[in-house]
């Protein structure tokens, strides 16, 4: 069921203005989410910004929520709270 709903990666695209944008419905386990997960933030690498969108999102796993957040981060540690 979760791959017939992308894991929850409804669109991503880029916008005018070097804009990117991603509809996120979901936060589902990296250990199957995973791979979705790094092909739609590697697509969204060379953007000037990033829209995501989480209206429709229904939470789900704190662990895929770090691994997105991880793409915005440099080298340093980051200390990320999430309460989902």
């Amino acid at each position: 069921m979760a791959g017939r709903q992308n894991f929850g990666f409804v669109r991503v695209e880029r916008l005018a203005g070097n804009i990117g944008y991603l509809d996120l419905r979901a936060f589902m386990p990296p250990a199957i989410a995973g791979d979705t997960a790094a092909a739609a933030m590697t697509f969204l690498a060379s953007t000037d910004a990033v829209i995501f969108d989480m209206r429709q999102n229904g939470g789900g796993d704190p662990a895929m929520v770090a691994f997105v957040t991880s793409y915005l981060f440099g080298a340093q540690p980051v200390i990320s709270t999430t309460s989902i």
